[in-house]
């Protein structure tokens, strides 16, 4: 190796080995015990080879499980892609006044730790008595139990994780905006170009590599 590059060597020495320690050791281990059958407490661990991987396989709830894992993906980059993308260009090029405030409401709840989030959106789900329940009422609708109906749990972990997160790809997403050149905006508004154009044709490709 070159010697100039040592210095870089020395200081990414560290980060590389918390991540094998704690990442890829444990993914290794994990790895080597999904072979055998042992309930974590016994001393002795029975060898199956592929068995666990040959249920797991075989099992009716395998495919019920990759659509709720689809399902999940889905939803969780609409909450934490697409919105934040949305709300940064209206933030960043469209919205005039009340910046900061919007900033600031917005970003607020990346601060709060998710267990806080989750004891508050346990409040708002509430079927008998939350805010939710509530609001539903006025339009003669019963609240469903949204934490134990299929889907709608799966929508209602997706909000609390997304509304924890969704601050912080704002501010990440709104950086990228303001990068973009003004000027380039100004000269498409004078081309008389909608703020679609302009969101499609500039701010996209100007944006993709934070985006990504």
């Amino acid at each position: 190796m070159n010697k100039a590059k040592w210095p870089a060597f020395w200081f990414l020495l560290p980060a590389a080995l918390l991540f094998i320690i704690f990442f890829y050791w444990p993914l290794l281990q994990n790895l080597y015990l999904s072979f055998f059958s042992w309930n974590m407490i016994s001393p002795t661990m029975k060898y199956v080879g592929q068995s666990n991987y040959i249920d797991i396989l075989g099992s009716k709830e395998l495919y019920k499980i990759i659509g709720n894992t689809v399902i999940f993906v889905l939803i969780m980059l609409l909450f934490n892609f697409v919105l934040p993308y949305l709300y940064s260009f209206i933030l960043g090029h469209l919205l005039q006044r009340g910046k900061m405030f919007y900033r600031t409401v917005l970003f607020l709840p990346a601060t709060l730790s998710l267990a806080v989030a989750s004891i508050l959106f346990l409040w708002i789900y509430n079927p008998l008595a939350g805010p939710l329940s509530i609001v539903l009422a006025w339009f003669d609708m019963e609240s469903p139990r949204w934490f134990k109906e299929n889907l709608l749990v799966i929508f209602s972990i997706c909000t609390i994780i997304g509304w924890k997160v969704f601050g912080y790809n704002l501010i990440v997403m709104l950086a990228a905006m303001v990068a973009v050149p003004r000027e380039m905006i100004e000269a498409a508004k004078l081309e008389n170009a909608s703020n679609w154009t302009i969101f499609r044709r500039i701010i996209i490709p100007m944006t993709s590599s934070t985006a990504i």
